[in-house]
């Protein structure tokens, strides 16, 4: 029932990731003996391009799709790409395969990868695929260049191809990925923090004369961001959240910078307890309980609690004094998992991923306001239960998935929950 506000943030997502084409600098020809997905068979290559975006290629692209354009390669799609790159099982590739490569580097394209070995098939001329080989490797390059090598990120340099997305780390093993869509009018970049915690880095991307914006798909919401830009780069400083994703929009003219206030926020009451806790019948849980502070459904004493899954409502009243700034933010701390706020019994929106804050604008008033939360968690606690012995089994699974002693998952509200002023 609280799933909606996800399959919206998935609908605008992949709304957006459909604009356009893929903006890619790079073909990453993958080779001739295994399908593409042998290459992830044990781990993500170490070979991807990290800074400028790429599209897979097999033999058909090489040989019917792409052709010369100046120095870029273009297919009859429309991709454009700067480099073609010799990955995967690339090492041997059948000769006509490496004959239509002769001829896109003669046409003026940029080669990277280490020479091949031979051809797989007995086929093939062996001498002639030598010929071919010795003379794009001697030197002998017509129009293009090769440059052997299994790292594209420095061949990209090394060519002053600049670097699509570049970032700062704020840690050793911070990792952020994107995506390039590019349309007539408009550039989008889908941008991700890889890791469960907060990530500050500063964004810089091969982007001039164009203000950026932030599109999130949680909210459906764009604001413009901070920026400054220099020598045909924007750059752009910002804290993503753990796991977050977002769109980063050229698509308006922009002067050469622009500051924008960082909102302040100001703790005007916090929710410390007693709570009264009502919960979901027929899950095994009793029809309600009182908290005297906000604590883990899971270490609770009761077995009705500690193994409960499903929703269960906080009750608790607050007040505001008479004057209070228009906009106010409830802040829930930490959820497990999904939370629905009603306040006055009008809802605040329902919140699926940290930071857990509900926006109260219009829905408080001085002295007291009335606030329900609804909070889901997992259904991992009540398998959990299910399993211990002598227990009356609740849910139903064809086969078993916990043992008695597997270890149960934090559930609830667990907060701190403040109402904070946001200037």
């Amino acid at each position: 029932e609280q799933a909606k506000p996800w399959v919206d943030y998935i609908a605008r997502s992949s709304f957006l990731l459909q604009q356009g084409r893929n903006a890619a600098d790079v073909a990453y020809f993958y080779g001739e003996e295994a399908p593409l997905t042998a290459l992830f068979a044990k781990a993500v290559p170490a070979d991807l391009p990290s800074a400028n975006a790429f599209d897979f290629v097999n033999a058909d692209v090489l040989i019917n799709q792409l052709s010369n354009d100046g120095s870029d390669l273009t297919a009859k799609s429309g991709a454009r790409y700067k480099v073609l790159y010799l990955g995967g099982s690339s090492a041997r590739m059948s000769l006509a395969v490496l004959k239509r490569i002769n001829t896109l580097v003669r046409g003026g394209a940029t080669l990277v990868g280490e020479k091949p070995t031979g051809s797989p098939t007995l086929m093939d001329d062996p001498a002639e695929f030598a010929r071919i080989a010795d003379s794009l490797w001697g030197g002998d390059t017509g129009k293009g260049r090769v440059l052997a090598g299994h790292n594209p990120d420095s061949a990209l340099a090394a060519l002053t191809i600049p670097a699509d997305m570049a970032y700062t780390k704020a840690a050793a093993d911070s990792a952020l990925m994107f995506v390039h869509r590019k349309t007539a009018d408009a550039e989008i970049y889908y941008i991700t923090n890889r890791k469960d915690r907060a990530e500050p880095t500063t964004l810089t991307f091969a982007m001039a004369g164009k203000a950026p914006e932030w599109w999130d798909a949680a909210t459906g919401t764009a604001k413009p961001l901070a920026y400054s830009a220099q020598d045909g780069r924007t750059a752009i400083s910002l804290t993503l959240t753990p796991y977050q994703s977002g769109f980063v929009v050229f698509r308006k003219a922009g002067a050469a910078s622009l500051a924008t206030p960082a909102p302040v926020r100001t703790p005007i009451a916090t929710l410390s307890g007693p709570w009264t806790l009502t919960f979901q019948p027929g899950r095994g849980a009793p029809e309600s309980a009182v908290l005297p502070q906000l604590a883990d459904w899971s270490k609770n004493l009761e077995n009705g609690v500690r193994y409960f899954s499903g929703t269960a409502t906080y009750h608790q009243t607050f007040k505001l004094p008479a004057k209070v700034g228009k906009h106010l933010v409830l802040d829930l701390g930490e959820v497990r998992e999904l939370a629905e706020v009603f306040v006055n019994g009008k809802s605040a929106g329902i919140l699926w991923k940290p930071p857990y804050r509900a926006d109260l604008t219009g829905l408080t008033k001085p002295g007291a306001n009335k606030l329900e939360i609804k909070v889901t968690n997992l259904w991992v606690n009540r398998l959990i239960g299910d399993a211990q012995p002598g227990a009356k089994p609740i849910t139903f699974t064809a086969l078993k998935t916990y043992r008695a002693d597997a270890p149960l998952r934090p559930s609830g509200l667990l907060g701190p929950v403040t109402v904070e002023e946001e200037r």
